[in-house]
């Protein structure tokens, strides 16, 4: 897992479903990244619509973020799934009147709202970790859509300047369209100190840099 050394100011909103949802989604839960604004959108579903237990209701994805690409010779697939298929009462604490109000409101329609930050997860989860993952699989996708900018992957770095540790994962496919991202920019404007600094960070924690030394000065 990604370590942290300080915190973002990340938070996390429970509300009501919104309307014309499945059955048996009692509630959405929306992560949002300090950095740049950018929601993460997940339902909290329960099994049993006829009598839900919101405790042991289920996160899921409103809308998965899968990618296919082409490495190696075979098509590999990517979904960022740090929350599927988890309790929310495994996530978050709740107290017995927000679990009250969650059932009524999944009953009545009333709207609810509950705010939580990084001090209220329980505590196998870290909310900063569940970001850079969803961001890096956001960015991943955009990558291949060519529709990534320099401006998200600046502030992709300010996300994870805060990590002790990179990527665990194998992210070299993506790098030429990253450094593509890096190299137009630099033509059309030098990037400043701080960009540079901020595009270095993204590239060391993807182990980008290991690939080939990007000189962004």
């Amino acid at each position: 897992m990604t370590m942290n050394t300080k915190e973002h100011l990340h938070t996390l909103n429970l509300s009501k479903a919104e309307s014309g949802s499945d059955e048996g989604t009692v509630a959405q839960l929306v992560v949002t990244n300090a950095v740049n604004g950018e929601p993460y959108l997940f339902d909290v579903r329960s099994d049993n619509p006829g009598a839900i237990n919101v405790a042991s209701s289920i996160i899921c994805h409103s809308n998965p973020s899968k990618i296919e690409y082409f490495c190696d010779g075979f098509v590999e697939e990517l979904l960022s799934d740090n929350l599927e298929n988890t309790l929310l009462g495994e996530l978050v604490c709740l107290a017995d009147k927000t679990v009250q109000i969650i059932e009524e409101s999944y009953e009545t329609g009333d709207d609810f709202s509950f705010e939580y930050g990084p001090s209220e997860m329980v505590n196998r989860f870290d909310l900063h970790y569940i970001i850079v993952n969803e961001e890096l699989a956001r960015l991943m996708i955009k990558a291949e859509e060519r529709t990534l900018t320099i401006g998200e992957i600046i502030d992709f770095g300010k996300l994870v300047e805060v990590d002790t540790d990179t990527y665990e994962g194998d992210a070299g496919y993506f790098y030429l369209f990253f450094e593509e991202v890096v190299k137009k920019a630099q033509q059309n404007k030098p990037l400043n100190e701080e960009e540079s600094k901020y595009v270095n960070i993204a590239f060391n924690y993807l182990n980008f840099n290991d690939e080939d030394e990007c000189n962004l000065s």
